[in-house]
C-alpha cells in the first residue's frame, strides 16, 4: 500500500503531467486539499502544491485558499513558514486571472 506522502507525489506527477487536461483530475487536487490535515511532511507538500495547481480549479479556489490559510496557522513554525512562503504564487496566480 501506498503511504500518503508517495500518494501525494504520485497526484502531482499526475496534475502535471495532464498538461490542458489537468481540470479532469479534480479527485487528484482534493487528495492535495485533504492533505492539509495530515503530517508535517503532508501539509509541507500540500502547501506547495496546492499554490501550483489551485489556478487551474476554478470551482475549488475558495478551498485551496481557505486550506492554505489554514496551513498558515498550523501549530508547527516549519509548516507555517512553507505556508507563508507559498502564498505570493496563489496572489500573482490570482492577479494573472483579472488581468
Amino acid at each position: 500500500m501506498m503511504d500518503k506522502v508517495e500518494k501525494l507525489y504520485k497526484n502531482f506527477g499526475i496534475l502535471a503531467d495532464s498538461k490542458d487536461k489537468i481540470s479532469q483530475h479534480e479527485k487528484e487536487f482534493l487528495e492535495i486539499l485533504e492533505a492539509v490535515k495530515g503530517s508535517s511532511n503532508e501539509k509541507r507538500l500540500a502547501s506547495q502544491f496546492i499554490a501550483r495547481f489551485y489556478k487551474h480549479f476554478p470551482n475549488l479556489i475558495d478551498q485551496a485558499i481557505d486550506a492554505q490559510l489554514d496551513l498558515c496557522e498550523d501549530d508547527d513554525i516549519s509548516i507555517r513558514k512553507q505556508a507563508i512562503k507559498d502564498l505570493p504564487e496563489i496572489g500573482r496566480a490570482s492577479c494573472r486571472e483579472r488581468v
